[in-house]
């Protein structure tokens, strides 16, 4: 898990205006809706939180309105009349991929289903996740990279096909 913040790291200053920034990203999250107009499909479709850059010391609020927008897309999507994937992307790199999928079969000829092979499934759920993945047996959580800096892979159960 990333530790300190970017900030104390980098030894630059520390953000103003951070409560602001972080209140601006929850409603960001709150207010996301996807466009399930009949006919569109969705190659691979992904969304980021923009209300606050990328890793650093936004990395757990960003994550945490990652989960927000998740969840609203479950929601969203209970009624969805094509086969879909949806999952999200924590990443503890650098790059900080953190992002929500939704893939569909498309005109464009992408794969679907997507089967991610190189992901080590059933791992034990770092502590940090444990508090939005709810019961055991919701989600699935998977595992890749390298172990000092690995990408979580997490769908639902019960929402879409499978990544495995």
């Amino acid at each position: 898990m990333k530790s300190g913040s970017g900030a104390a790291v980098a030894g630059k200053k520390k953000v103003r205006g951070k409560k602001r920034l972080v209140k601006r990203l929850q409603q960001e999250a709150q207010a996301f809706l996807l466009d399930t107009t009949p006919g569109r499909s969705f190659d691979l479709w992904q969304w980021q939180p923009t209300a606050v850059p990328a890793g650093g010391e936004f990395w757990h609020e960003r994550v945490e309105a990652l989960f927000l927008a998740f969840a609203r897309l479950l929601d969203q999507i209970g009624d969805y009349p094509h086969s879909y994937q949806c999952w999200l992307t924590v990443d503890e790199s650098r790059e900080d991929d953190t992002a929500l999928y939704f893939h569909t079969a498309n005109a464009t000829g992408g794969k679907f289903p997507i089967r991610f092979t190189d992901v080590t499934w059933e791992i034990a759920v770092p502590d940090y996740l444990k508090p939005f993945l709810g019961d055991a047996g919701t989600f699935n959580c998977g595992k890749a990279g390298r172990d000092e800096a690995p990408m979580y892979f997490i769908y639902s159960n019960y929402h879409g096909v499978p990544l495995i």
